[in-house]
């Protein structure tokens, strides 16, 4: 795949995007501590220096609190200049969807597009405007740019050793943010398989070798799955989730509680396509049979997303290569194990 353009070319794009990110969230800037921000920074003791953030008395996200440090050092618990930072790292990840968009050889104008509904889709509000979510814009940043940074290594023979470790750094770091883009050598996998000649793949060169390192994954599954409790934990982790967000405290079973995901997966696909009526939480009540409209719906639209999926492999490798990170990226947050909410803008 020929790529031509140059870094001067999108300049102006670039701009754009970072000026646009700046006036529409704007507003912003008056807005207080609210929600998670107590606990993720007012009471987080690991942003407030580095012997603090060494001691790491609050796991999980270090790329984020390192984020927060910095944020700290220049404007204490003032939140006005923290949303400073958080709307930087959204326009970055709308100019990495442009530079994909133009690697995926998109005219200059549809990857504008395409970075501009990034910018200004109303599911991204809670993400820009809640402090305390800036681990997705990490995560999503340091996931774009591997992608960018292994498209290079496949396409561009000068270089290529130093852009194949610059994506691994990149997934580090989105690792390091937030551990749902762990899907990602997934979708570069399939990119391979989809778009690139076999003598120069990478990851899908030797599928033996492929089918081996599956073994030693599902062992590693297997004792994860153990040691989190197996299946009476799973249940429970079921019932909790539904009690929270669907005020479901009847006895649950597989069906009900694998019903009521996929009407979440078509709630939040709807407010995707439609974005009203939208909130900082979500209930509904569960799917508690197969005739559930929303089930119905879901099952209708899995069928048809399959079906695309199935026309496009050969057809239009590129955008069923999309489809399918798009769903991969999604997947961890899925609620096929359960998580505290069915449904999240963030998860979008």
């Amino acid at each position: 795949m020929a790529f031509q353009e140059r870094p001067w070319q999108s300049f102006g794009p670039y701009v754009l995007l970072f000026a646009i990110a700046f006036l529409a969230y704007a507003n912003t800037f008056g807005n207080g501590w609210t929600y998670d921000d107590f606990p993720v920074i007012v009471e987080n003791s690991d942003i407030r220096s580095w012997p603090e953030f060494l001691r790491n008395s609050y796991p999980g996200r270090p790329l984020r609190e390192l984020t927060y440090l910095f944020d700290h050092a220049l404007f204490g618990f003032n939140p006005a200049g923290w949303h400073i930072q958080q709307i930087l790292w959204h326009a970055l990840n709308a100019c990495l969807v442009f530079a994909l968009g133009r690697r995926l050889q998109l005219a200059r104008w549809a990857a504008l597009v395409a970075a501009l509904i990034f910018l200004l889709h109303p599911l991204q509000v809670e993400v820009v405007a809640n402090l305390s979510h800036r681990k997705d814009s990490l995560a999503l940043a340091g996931a774009l740019g591997a992608i960018l940074c292994y498209l290079r290594f496949l396409h561009d023979q000068p270089r290529r050793k130093a852009w194949l470790f610059a994506a691994l750094g990149c997934f580090g770091l989105a690792l390091s943010a937030k551990q749902s883009v762990v899907m990602l050598p997934v979708i570069c996998l399939l990119y391979e398989v989809l778009l690139i000649p076999r003598p120069r793949r990478l990851l899908a060169r030797y599928p033996l070798l492929l089918a081996g390192l599956a073994v030693p994954a599902l062992v590693f599954a297997g004792w994860w799955w153990q040691s989190v409790g197996g299946w009476p934990e799973l249940y429970v982790s079921m019932q909790n989730t539904v009690a929270f967000k669907a005020n479901y405290f009847e006895p649950l079973t597989l069906p009900v509680y694998y019903l009521t995901v996929l009407k979440s997966w078509i709630f939040m696909g709807l407010r995707l396509v439609w974005p009203l009526d939208l909130a900082l939480e979500y209930t509904f009540p569960v799917a508690a049979q197969l005739a559930d409209p929303w089930v119905v719906a879901g099952l209708a639209v899995l069928l048809a997303g399959l079906a695309l999926l199935v026309i496009s492999w050969r057809r239009w490798p590129t955008a069923c290569w999309l489809l399918i990170s798009a769903w991969c990226l999604f997947l961890p947050t899925a609620n096929l194990w359960p998580l505290t909410y069915l449904a999240a803008d963030r998860y979008l």
